[in-house]
């Protein structure tokens, strides 16, 4: 793939936010993991949670590419898709270390067992980090390849096997990684092709996962009206 950086392109796009998404949750978790007192229950409660929703969080995201995307790459760039589903196995594979090391951590509650767990998360950060920056320089590739209509296709049959609490679970990861015009564009799309109940579910979630000032940002350029605040209430 083509390590050149490349802007983010208003074509369709199954990478940008979601792996904004998934950079926060990570490096949330990589320094709570470094902050953690072990002898505390309550730090120890809050630390499983974490790093089971981000274990899981990372799992699904790489079973949707697998599923959706993947299939796109491999008929244009199958040497590409190749190392790309094997670079998911290898994560797999770390993220079963990370989790039993963490169970380690837990039960042992050892200074040793604890930096240990730690380290193995920022390990598997740093190569993941790589992983997705390969897979966001290369989109470019693919879209010119593989055409715009192929792309999308694989994109609306993502969306269309979600369940809306997927959906709801997906844009709760996504929306506080986002710059204040990602999220505008977003909910102009819902707004403008999604069901009545799905913008309103989406609306909900915002004013939920976003500090105020942000889902104030948020609602003045989707709906200058402030229809928005009603759907929302």
């Amino acid at each position: 793939m083509n390590h050149d950086l490349q802007g983010v392109s208003a074509r369709t796009d199954f990478y940008t936010v979601v792996h904004k998404g998934l950079r926060k949750r990570l490096f949330e978790a990589v320094v709570l993991a470094g902050t953690t007192d072990y002898a505390d229950p309550d730090d120890r409660t809050q630390l499983a949670a974490t790093v089971a929703e981000v274990v899981t969080a990372l799992r699904e995201h790489a079973e949707h590419e697998n599923e959706f995307l993947h299939p796109i790459i491999a008929e244009v760039l199958p040497q590409v898709a190749r190392t790309l589903a094997s670079e998911h196995e290898e994560h797999n594979q770390a993220l079963d270390e990370v989790e039993t090391a963490f169970e380690v951590a837990f039960a042992e509650r050892t200074g040793a067992a604890a930096h240990l767990a730690y380290r193995l998360l920022a390990r598997f950060a740093a190569h993941f980090l790589l992983h997705i920056e390969e897979e966001e320089a290369g989109q470019g590739q693919v879209w010119a390849l593989a055409g715009e209509a192929r792309f999308a296709a694989g994109v609306t049959a993502f969306k269309r096997s979600r369940t809306l609490e997927q959906s709801m679970a997906g844009w709760a990861l996504m929306l506080p990684a986002m710059n204040p015009a990602e999220r505008a564009a977003m909910f102009r799309g819902l707004r403008d092709g999604a069901p009545e109940a799905v913008f309103t579910a989406a609306l909900r979630v915002a004013e939920k996962a976003l500090d105020a000032r942000a889902w104030g940002a948020l609602r003045s350029p989707v709906d200058p009206s402030g229809d928005m605040t009603d759907r929302a209430a």
